[in-house]
């Protein structure tokens, strides 16, 4: 599998030298195998806000493949505030509730959830 060509510009993702727009500023791009985990930061349109399910999987093409599964803390969904790779190369999320979750590569969904702070 070949990793996207990918540029991150002022906040904008740049996907095989073509401009992909998800209406938001994005912040932190990772490369995982042919596709590229996104985190986006806040919205064009509302720049004091992060929205909920703010992690993307997307394909050499811009296409998305899953955005995250959304996280509540109490009735309030919640915003991813990191991702990363941990040492067994699996992605990986944080809340600022102290939570941090594997994300499921094929689906986006949340999984082996752990309290860290």
């Amino acid at each position: 599998m070949t990793t996207p060509s990918y540029e991150l510009k002022n906040h904008t993702l740049f996907i095989n030298g073509t401009r992909f727009s998800l209406d938001a500023y994005v912040s932190k791009v990772i490369p995982i195998d042919s596709y590229l985990a996104v985190k986006i930061g806040y919205l064009l349109d509302n720049p004091t806000t992060t929205p909920p399910r703010n992690v993307f999987l997307l394909d050499d093409a811009g296409k998305i493949i899953w955005q995250i599964e959304e996280f509540k803390f109490g009735d309030r969904p919640e915003y991813f505030s990191n991702i990363w790779l941990n040492d067994k190369g699996q992605l990986m999320a944080f809340v600022p509730q102290g939570f941090q979750f594997v994300i499921d590569m094929k689906t986006g969904k949340l999984t082996e959830e752990e309290f860290v702070r």
